[in-house]
């Protein structure tokens, strides 16, 4: 590890404030003015541009990136993990993140960034539990066995438009496009291309079974002792 990177790490993790902000500019990092960085994990990040007002919060993990620029007023609130392939960053793969002006990533999201996430402007990735997947395993990798002697790895690259939302519990697969001013509703999985401007919804529960009748739904014991095969 550089000396660097260590620096960041402990300046990173201190409380925001103007002298935090001072010292990461001295680090390399280019800062706006009115920027709040809470005290957060930030490993192994290279270039860093974040413009004024932006906001990050508290608790969250940014590692493995080559570059994160945040524009003017974006928001990264708390919890989230924000990572890259270390491995696939020495490949050439591109581990960046970027937010237009005004976009947010609320909290407790999971994104992985090593094929590249590129945010428009006044856009969110909300609510709570998202993931965000930009690479993976090669099919022709498969059966598991032979993972060790091929390790090949694909990469997707995920792009989101102007003015869209990305509801809670949503999955992007890699190399998904979502065009502007789309809403994507809670729970839903993206893949390939959303482009026409509206809501997008996941296929609600359906009923399969009425009238269930089953040992568990009349016991009156909340623990369970067998198992009956159906």
């Amino acid at each position: 590890m550089s000396v660097r990177n260590a620096l960041v790490i402990v300046v990173a993790a201190l409380p925001a404030s103007e002298l935090k902000n001072a010292l990461l500019r001295r680090l390399g990092w280019a800062i706006g003015d009115g920027v709040h960085i809470g005290p957060c994990l930030v490993l192994r990040v290279g270039h860093v541009d974040v413009g004024g007002g932006a906001y990050i919060g508290s608790c969250n993990v940014i590692r493995d990136l080559a570059v994160l620029t945040l524009g003017e007023h974006t928001e990264i609130m708390h919890w989230n993990w924000v990572t890259a392939s270390r491995l696939l960053g020495e490949a050439g793969a591109p581990c960046l993140l970027h937010l237009g002006p005004h976009s947010n990533i609320t909290s407790r999201h999971y994104i992985d960034c090593s094929g590249g996430i590129r945010v428009g402007t006044t856009s969110a990735i909300g609510g709570v539990r998202s993931t965000l997947i930009t690479h993976g395993i090669s099919v022709m990798s498969w059966p598991a066995r032979t993972l060790r002697k091929t390790n090949d790895c694909t990469l997707g690259p995920i792009e989101i438009g102007d003015y869209c939302l990305l509801s809670s519990n949503v999955q992007v697969s890699p190399g998904t496009v979502i065009g502007s001013r789309i809403v994507v509703g809670m729970g839903a999985t993206i893949a390939g291309q959303l482009l026409e401007p509206g809501l997008y919804m996941q296929s609600r529960a359906t009923l399969v079974q009425t009238d269930l009748r089953q040992p568990r739904c009349r016991r009156v014991e909340g623990r369970v002792d067998t198992v009956q095969e159906r």
